[in-house]
């Protein structure tokens, strides 16, 4: 995506996000209606009984089985129940019926410049927006961020190892005009990506150190499978794994045991304005 398609994304990301919905109006607890409002989408279950689940793991895991009955189909699985149970628990927070998802959610991929095309783009895009949009509204204006840096740009001489020959940082926390924070956003971790948050946090942090400066790494996510967000939490580097909405991985998907370390995204904002 050209940049200025990437900034015109950001752009409509935010829009979308300032006129979603928000009983009792916009707070730390309420943003993460808004995000899931402008960038949460429904996956379209393939069957004869077609039924449309949020989008929360890998499509394979959200298609049902086969019923016992001829054309049945059988939604008790694990993950299709567990995206049944957020539909409604959303839809139960927004106050709105589930039949009227498909109008609410997923706002973004209908606007006009990205209707029809691939949700990556403008999905990251849309995601790192949001995210910073948020901090920016809830975290003291001693703090700025910035997104979609180089990391040239903020470590000159940074040598980063992976899949990109310019690696480019989310977003970039500084207090004060000093470099404290540093913010990856990532909506899904891919299983074959789950080693470069790893990477990105050690190069860094290495590298503000040589600097001299006190480094924070947070990832902010939207994944749900505990295998991934597990691996990520044991990584000792990073300072906090932040989820959209982490009651509903741990409450309404029930896998509070072993995800019970996630921070919520309403919490973050603390947690941040907390560092010197």
């Amino acid at each position: 995506m050209k940049s200025h398609e990437s900034s015109r994304a950001a752009d409509v990301a935010v829009e979308i996000f300032n006129r979603a919905i928000f009983p009792g109006g916009l707070t730390e607890k309420t943003a993460w209606l808004g995000i899931y409002q402008t960038l949460l989408w429904l996956e379209e279950v393939p069957f004869k009984e077609t039924k449309l689940l949020p989008h929360i793991i890998d499509s394979d895991k959200l298609r049902p089985a086969m019923g016992k009955g001829l054309g049945s189909v059988d939604f008790s699985g694990a993950w299709p129940v567990r995206a049944l149970a957020l539909a409604e628990y959303f839809s139960q927070k927004v106050g709105f019926s589930v039949s009227e998802l498909p109008s609410k959610i997923g706002r973004l991929y209908e606007h006009p410049n990205w209707h029809g095309r691939q949700r990556q783009n403008p999905l990251g895009i849309g995601f790192v927006a949001l995210v910073a949009h948020c901090l920016r509204l809830f975290v003291p204006n001693n703090w700025q961020f910035i997104t979609e840096q180089p990391a040239n740009k903020i470590f000159p001489d940074i040598k980063m190892t992976g899949r990109s020959k310019e690696p480019r940082i989310d977003i970039v926390g500084k207090h004060n005009g000093v470099l404290r924070v540093i913010i990856s956003c990532k909506w899904s971790v891919r299983h074959d990506r789950l080693g470069d948050v790893s990477t990105e946090c050690t190069v860094y942090k290495s590298e503000a150190l040589r600097n001299r400066l006190r480094l924070s790494y947070f990832l902010v996510t939207n994944e749900y499978d505990p295998a991934r967000l597990s691996k990520i939490l044991d990584d000792t580097c990073l300072d906090g794994t932040i989820h959209v909405h982490k009651p509903a991985v741990t409450e309404v998907c029930k896998l509070d045991g072993r995800l019970s370390r996630l921070l919520d995204l309403s919490d973050f904002f603390g947690v941040i304005s907390k560092l010197q």
